[in-house]
């Protein structure tokens, strides 16, 4: 069975939405359609900042509202929010880590566009860029900045400044790991513990990357879960199977090593790789 990932304590939820305006739409990214907006207040309740990044990009309209609050189960910080210039005033933010769990709450003069806020929640310092390849799940051809390709079946007339209809690819592959997630930043030359074995309930999380910049290094059995091992990778924790643990008594070489995996996760897992790998199913001309 996967992993199960923590869910947002229901007291702690239950606290922040105790201080949004009601009606209060509260989501937690499964259950059914929420009802239609517009809503006073929205609460997205998630486990971690990878599902927070996931969820923006698969919530239905959520109109407008003035209050917009978010709750991760698990956080290393606080989630500021990155303002958008066109946005109404911001009355009041407040961002904060609660019993390890990240709490944004943001309050402004006027209504504004739910998912904009969220994605700001979301992408605080920025989303990784395009890679020449916009790609969304919905187009409109009124669209300023129009995808080259929609992941989803929907009608795809031209548009006037592609001068041409989106490419529709709705099966795009696996999930890429945010490249702006899983980086190197925190990486020691030295260790305060040995090699320590990849547990199959570990998620791939930057909270796990964290847990383990202390160790030497992470031993990989066969058929661990490619989907951390390559977080793991991405973020510069040093990777040995068993048997091959001497490799890492030496700092130069443990370093070189996890250099090496770095750039081969990045090659493989980013969401840079990933829009290469779909513009090319979908022909679609990209800048190297």
């Amino acid at each position: 069975m996967p992993p199960t990932a923590p869910t947002p304590s229901p007291p702690l939820v239950e606290r922040v939405r105790g201080g949004l305006k009601e009606p209060v739409l509260v989501l937690t990214g499964t259950g059914p359609a929420p009802p239609p907006p517009p809503h006073a207040s929205v609460l997205l309740a998630v486990s971690d900042l990878v599902a927070l990044r996931t969820a923006v990009h698969d919530l239905p309209d959520l109109g407008r509202s003035r209050m917009i609050a978010v709750v991760v189960a698990e956080a290393l910080a606080p989630l500021p929010l990155r303002i958008h210039p066109r946005w109404p005033a911001l009355q009041d933010l407040d961002a904060r880590v609660e019993d390890g769990s990240a709490v944004t709450v943001a309050r402004f003069t006027s209504r504004v566009e739910v998912a904009e806020v969220l994605t700001g929640i979301a992408y605080a310092e920025g989303p990784p860029g395009h890679g020449g390849l916009v790609v969304a799940r919905d187009y409109h051809p009124d669209d300023k900045v129009p995808p080259d390709v929609v992941t989803r079946d929907i009608p795809t007339p031209e548009s006037p400044v592609l001068g041409r209809s989106p490419v529709v690819v709705t099966d795009p592959g696996p999930a890429p790991l945010d490249e702006t997630l899983f980086d190197a930043t925190g990486f020691r030359r030295d260790w305060d513990r040995g090699v320590v074995d990849l547990d199959p309930s570990w998620r791939a999380t930057p909270v796990l990357v964290a847990s383990l910049r202390d160790a030497q290094g992470v031993r990989v059995p066969p058929g661990a879960d490619e989907r951390v091992v390559a977080a793991l990778a991405m973020s510069g924790v040093p990777l040995v199977s068993p048997g091959e643990e001497a490799v890492l008594d030496d700092p130069a070489a443990r370093e070189e090593l996890a250099l090496r995996q770095r750039r081969a996760a990045l090659d493989e897992h980013s969401v840079a790789a990933w829009r290469r790998r779909l513009a090319e199913r979908a022909g679609v001309r990209v800048a190297p």
